[in-house]
């Protein structure tokens, strides 16, 4: 979910999928799309095992789209030593009665293509994953990225992270830019696995917040994300 998306051309949007396990089904899934359209790719495909769900980037290919174009998505996970593949169900999060979600099946997936992003190279993720982080420790991520982008005209801001984990220093470099990721030994513990999202936020909003928190507050609409970026917290390096 969602079922129906919109992204700028060379951007990423994410997408959820949750995995209904049964018969006491725990092993990791990986994701992939079927027959998409050159161009699309997605990043963090994995639903670690033990784990329900997953948040994951779509990456747009460059060019617009006239119409909105349908996608598929299908799960694969060893099963007794057998692939088992599965077909991704286009679903909305619905609240029903005020009281709670569920999620709600959708004939298809639409994805709109817009104009694009950023015209002189797309964004990525240039460090190898799953980026380890240490209980207690950071981890440095380097995105590719036009340059002094991050610095100048954007800052980065984790969409929904895991509790524990948080950004800490965005340094310009060659490249790009460099990502400090943080964790709190107390509540990331060694084994947690997932991706990262991270949004794009426009550079103008922290002098705004500055000036007046209340109304910037009310004034942030990312523009952007960037590629998921899968992450496990790790048993910190013992020092002699």
């Amino acid at each position: 979910m969602p079922s129906s998306l919109s992204v700028r051309g060379g951007a990423s949007v994410p997408l959820t999928v949750y995995a209904l396990r049964r018969d006491g089904f725990t092993n990791e899934i990986t994701l992939a799309l079927q027959d998409a359209p050159k161009g699309f790719k997605l990043t963090g495909a994995k639903v670690p095992a033990n784990q329900d769900q997953v948040r994951l980037t779509l990456m747009a290919p460059p060019e617009p789209t006239e119409e909105p174009l349908r996608l598929a998505l299908e799960g694969r996970a060893s099963v007794q030593g057998h692939v088992v593949i599965r077909p991704a169900v286009p679903a909305e999060d619905m609240m029903q009665a005020f009281a709670y979600r569920h999620l709600v099946p959708a004939t298809e997936l639409d994805v709109v293509v817009s104009g694009r992003f950023m015209n002189r190279m797309p964004l990525k993720i240039l460090s190898a994953t799953p980026v380890k982080i240490p209980a207690g420790g950071t981890a440095r991520v380097r995105v590719g990225a036009p340059s002094n982008a991050f610095a100048d005209r954007f800052r980065l801001e984790l969409n929904d992270p895991p509790e524990g984990i948080t950004l800490g220093k965005v340094s310009p470099v060659s490249e790009g830019a460099e990502i400090e990721l943080c964790s709190d030994v107390a509540k990331a513990k060694p084994g947690l696995k997932g991706n990262l999202i991270v949004n794009i936020m426009p550079g103008q909003a922290l002098i705004a917040a500055k000036k007046n928190k209340k109304q910037a507050n009310q004034m942030r609409p990312a523009v952007g994300t960037l590629p998921a970026i899968p992450f496990e917290v790790v048993q910190p390096l013992q020092q002699n």
